[in-house]
């Protein structure tokens, strides 16, 4: 055999090599562009599921005539979607009279230009929310939240029944003591969404577990009258001590 044969030989090698390298990469991108699809697909669908969290409610306290001390109510956040806000001057007075903001910081941080949405107040009882619905003003957004702890016999019954923190958890007295009992544990639920239909399934992943109530051997009406007499007394022996 020649060299010229040889050549020739190679040649056709190296073009059937060529050949199968050529029919070898259809499928290749085949295989990528399916790949790129199951990937892009999975990626939607974990893009298009939101969870959010569904608020549980703490343990009511009681005195022995089932009086409530100390409860949950529905606390309401308030902001502003400054893209549909008026900054009508009324409307920013009206704002700052009727959830206790300082207006010239409420003006300061309307005008932060990157902005798009305002909290104004996280804990908002529901008379207030209620009371700005009413108002119309343009661009104000109110969502339920959680909820907060409200105490319907005031001073009288602080320095027992005490306090809970910003997360709902007992600090002090009644609330600190029986903790464990009161207290709630949220719950979250997974809501799929589509860009054209919005939510399209909706489903409660877990449930809330609401706190225990509890009922206390006091009376809250004696308690009253007690406390009102004290208060009277202390407030005669103050003015006499003024007078002597």
């Amino acid at each position: 055999m020649n060299a010229s044969e040889n050549n020739k030989y190679r040649e056709l090698t190296l073009w059937i090599v060529i050949f199968f390298i050529l029919l070898a990469l259809p499928t290749k991108l085949v295989f990528f562009q399916k790949n790129d699809f199951s990937l892009g697909k999975e990626f939607s669908q974990k893009a298009s599921i939101r969870q959010s969290s569904i608020a549980s409610k703490r343990g009511v306290i009681f005195d022995r005539n089932n009086n409530v001390l100390a409860e949950d109510i529905p606390s309401y956040e308030i902001g502003i979607s400054l893209k549909d806000f008026s900054f009508d001057p009324i409307h920013i007075n009206l704002i700052s009279t009727n959830l206790d903001l300082d207006i010239d910081r409420l003006k300061k941080r309307l005008a932060r230009k990157k902005t798009k949405y305002l909290v104004l107040n996280q804990k908002v009882a529901k008379q207030k929310k209620e009371l700005i619905q009413s108002l119309e003003i343009p661009g104000i957004v109110i969502s339920k939240r959680t909820f907060k702890r409200n105490y319907p016999q005031g001073e009288i019954f602080s320095q027992l029944i005490g306090l809970t923190n910003y997360k709902n958890e007992g600090v002090n007295g009644i609330e600190f003591a029986l903790d464990e009992t009161l207290k709630a544990e949220d719950g979250y639920q997974e809501k799929i969404l589509s860009r054209k239909s919005g939510v399209i399934q909706n489903k409660i992943i877990k449930e809330p577990i609401n706190g225990s109530s509890v009922n206390l051997t006091v009376d809250s009406k004696m308690q009253f009258v007690l406390f009102d007499k004290l208060k009277k007394l202390l407030n005669f022996i103050m003015q006499n001590l003024r007078q002597a």
